[in-house]
């Protein structure tokens, strides 16, 4: 059996109500995104094949399911995601 939830034997662990590293990473990425950098992570979404375009897709649409605050970079990247599949189709 393990702890009760929210307690750990770390006693040096991240303090209560402190931000999240990586969601903090992801809010100012998308931030970021929204704001001027769409057109350049698109020329180098595009750049990349098979394995790591497939793993940078995951990593966002994993970060896109659990971060649903930022609607309009969401959108944004669903619509490069859904023509991407059209011209490069689904194999």
């Amino acid at each position: 059996m393990g702890l009760p939830k929210g307690r750990s034997n770390n006693l040096n662990g991240r303090p209560i109500g402190s931000v999240n590293k990586d969601k903090a990473l992801v809010t100012s990425f998308l931030d970021y995104l929204v704001d001027s950098g769409f057109e350049k992570f698109e020329i180098e979404m595009n750049k990349l094949k098979g394995k790591d375009y497939i793993k940078i897709f995951l990593s966002i649409a994993k970060i896109m399911s659990h971060d649903r605050s930022h609607v309009q970079a969401n959108e944004k990247l669903i619509q490069f995601f859904n023509q991407k599949i059209k011209q490069d189709g689904t194999n």
